[in-house]
């Protein structure tokens, strides 16, 4: 099972609705990887008191120095935000599985090879797994639609 990168999106979904455990479920042998700048924005977000604490038990990393590089690079091509870099050079460079709602993230990802799953696509994982049961991820696709104030497209497609 490869490791996972988590980026700020999906990671402060999970902790506002207090599963982000649900990932070591999902992902019970790999490393789940936080990369600097997303540590940093959930900690902004802890002390601005938007979430209520910084998930435990994942891996803070730091780049090395060619992922640096690769960040550096893409960051002069892109408009995507430090975090969202950070995130696809680190996926990269460890060929790890990216967890990222963001769409130009996705598009990114196509292009540099990176596998990622979107929101809806973690919440099907839940259950194709057997994490959660169907009326368990019904209601978790909920709460986070109000917690977190997203619409979760297509909700009907999560279990087709």
């Amino acid at each position: 099972m490869m490791d996972v990168v988590v980026d700020t999106d999906i990671l402060s979904t999970l902790t506002k609705v207090g599963k982000t455990a649900l990932l070591q479920q999902l992902f019970p042998k790999s490393e789940i990887i936080l990369c600097p700048s997303v540590q940093s924005e959930i900690s902004k977000a802890v002390k601005l008191g938007i979430l209520d604490s910084t998930p435990a038990n994942f891996s803070q990393v730091e780049l090395t120095p060619s992922e640096r590089n690769v960040a550096e690079g893409m960051a002069g091509r892109t408009s995507l935000g430090g975090a969202d870099i950070e995130c696809l050079a680190g996926s990269k460079s460890r060929d790890c599985l990216l967890l990222s709602n963001d769409k130009p993230v996705g598009n990114a990802a196509i292009s540099l090879g990176v596998e990622r799953l979107s929101l809806p696509m973690l919440l099907r994982e839940f259950w194709k797994a057997g994490v959660l049961q169907k009326a368990e991820v019904a209601r978790l696709a909920d709460e986070i639609e109000r917690k977190d104030r997203i619409v979760i497209r297509n909700k009907h497609l999560l279990f087709s």
